[in-house]
């Protein structure tokens, strides 16, 4: 029974956190809770127990019973429901601390801001400063820019939103080899919802990256939960845009597309 309650828990943080990459990664305390009951509520219902029998939770002692409703309502008040609840709630600022982590590795490489052995700390400081003031501007930090023929042995620039290196290098590297391509599922049912999500979050991570080596020792770690929210609510809004996009803008659906097909020819190479 205990190996049964394990299962169940790891099933819950799968359905939490693929939940998270559908809704978004900064929701109400409200919206939390119901993500994380109802993600808990749905591993109890759909993991079959001994001998094809549903799982319920050692405290309810109805070991030759399936789940019912009243069962999942007695769960939740449990003190292993309410412990599981917690760990759900806080699934999601795991991921956002993951995302964090390697962002804050990539960041020097990418935006090729390491340090310059010819140049003094202050001019390397100061260069820095103007660079990273730079990539913040317009989103120029995870856009890029693209030339290609429109016939005629003409070429024209594109602008591609989210295509920088930074952004694809990051969510490469979190399918790969940090285990998110499980809740991304590329392909399924809602990928384009969970990529978007994916983007908004690696933009947000890059964002709050910036500002800390912009900011020195100085950055003050209150401000972050707000910069980051803020950041990610104008990264969403701008991903899921349906507003027609500049002549010279390769739009987010052709990115997107382009990077599911890239990505599971990948997996399956």
């Amino acid at each position: 029974m205990v190996q049964s309650q394990s299962l169940v828990e790891d099933k819950s943080h799968t359905l939490m956190v693929t939940s998270l990459f559908e809704k978004g990664f900064f929701p109400t305390e409200d919206a939390l809770d119901d993500m994380a009951n109802q993600a808990l509520n749905t591993a109890v219902a759909q993991h079959p127990g001994p001998d094809g029998i549903y799982f319920v939770p050692d405290i309810l002692c109805l070991h030759n019973l399936p789940t019912t409703a009243e069962d999942l309502r007695r769960w939740t008040p449990s003190q292993e429901g309410k412990a599981q609840i917690k760990k759900l709630k806080f699934a999601g600022k795991t991921v956002c601390s993951d995302f964090q982590k390697f962002a804050d590795i990539f960041l020097l490489p990418v935006y090729r801001l390491c340090v310059d052995p010819c140049k003094t700390k202050e001019e390397m400081d100061t260069w820095r400063l103007e660079e990273i003031e730079s990539l913040l501007l317009d989103y120029m930090f995870v856009d890029t820019w693209v030339q290609l023929y429109v016939g005629d042995g003409n070429t024209q620039q594109f602008r591609v939103p989210y295509a920088h290196i930074s952004v694809l290098s990051l969510l490469d590297y979190m399918m790969e080899h940090q285990g998110y391509r499980e809740f991304i599922s590329l392909g399924r049912d809602g990928w384009e919802t969970r990529l978007r999500h994916a983007i908004a979050l690696i933009s947000t991570v890059y964002h709050s990256a910036l500002l800390k080596l912009k900011a020195g020792p100085g950055w003050e770690s209150a401000n972050v939960a707000f910069q980051e929210k803020q950041h990610y609510d104008e990264a969403v809004k701008r991903l899921f845009s349906a507003s027609e996009p500049e002549a010279s803008t390769i739009t987010v659906d052709q990115l997107l597309h382009g990077l599911c097909r890239a990505l599971l020819a990948r997996a399956s190479s």
